[in-house]
C-alpha cells in the first residue's frame, strides 16, 4: 500500500508499478501523516490498512 504523501516511492512510481501487475489495484491511503501512517497513531488510517486484506481476502478467485 502506499501512501499517497510518501516521499521515498512517490505515489505516480507506485502507480506506474501497478499498472503493470496483472489483477493489481493502486489504492493510496490518504494521510496527512505521510509514512508515519502505518504506526497506528491516527484510526482512520489504521482502518483503511486493516481494510486492505479483508477486502482482497473476500474478493472471489483471490489468492
Amino acid at each position: 500500500m502506499q501512501l499517497a504523501g510518501g516521499r521515498f516511492f512517490t505515489p505516480d512510481d507506485s502507480a506506474n508499478e501497478t499498472s503493470r501487475m496483472p489483477n493489481a489495484a493502486f489504492r493510496p491511503i490518504e494521510s496527512v501523516w505521510a509514512h508515519f501512517a502505518g504506526r497506528g497513531i491516527h484510526a482512520a488510517d489504521t482502518a483503511c490498512i486493516d481494510e486492505a486484506p479483508k477486502r482482497l481476502l473476500a474478493t472471489p478467485g483471490a489468492e
